[in-house]
């Protein structure tokens, strides 16, 4: 029978939730769920992101999924370098049937209506983002760039 050695695989899995002004109405809500994984013969790390945002009652509603990679480098005894790149699907919407403008408000009793003739707005594009991290027991030099 022959068994075969499967590569050792170090990683992390990360989940977060912000959930901020719970008690009023528009709560605003983010979750953030992230995998990182490093294989052992592999000189790339590799990640997944994905990222909500809900703002005001999900009337803007952010979402994002993403793919990361980075290399670590060791430059001298005490300086490595880290260098990475990511690149992201992101999805915005704009629910503007949520939304309440100056002509839908009573200002004898000051309620509005929430009923808009605007068209609800989503936009999908790519970003990418790139970087470097030098860094020793002394100083920590760092650079990133985003295209959208």
């Amino acid at each position: 029978m022959l068994i075969r050695h499967l590569p050792e695989v170090q990683g992390r899995v990360q989940a977060a939730q912000r959930i901020q002004w719970p008690e009023i109405p528009g709560a605003f809500y983010t979750t953030v769920i992230a995998l990182d994984i490093s294989p052992e013969k592999s000189p790339l790390d590799f990640g997944l992101t994905y990222v909500r945002d809900q703002a005001g009652e999900a009337t803007l509603t952010t979402q994002v999924i993403g793919l990361n990679l980075g290399r670590s480098f060791s430059l001298f005894r005490n300086i490595s370098l880290r260098i990475g790149g990511a690149s992201q699907f992101n999805q915005r919407n704009l629910d503007t049937t949520k939304l309440v403008h100056a002509y839908m408000v009573d200002t004898a009793s000051g309620n509005g209506t929430s009923h808009s003739d605007l068209e609800s707005d989503e936009v999908r594009f790519l970003s990418y983002n790139a970087g470097f991290l030098i860094n020793s027991n002394t100083f920590l030099l760092a650079f990133g760039m985003k295209y959208k």
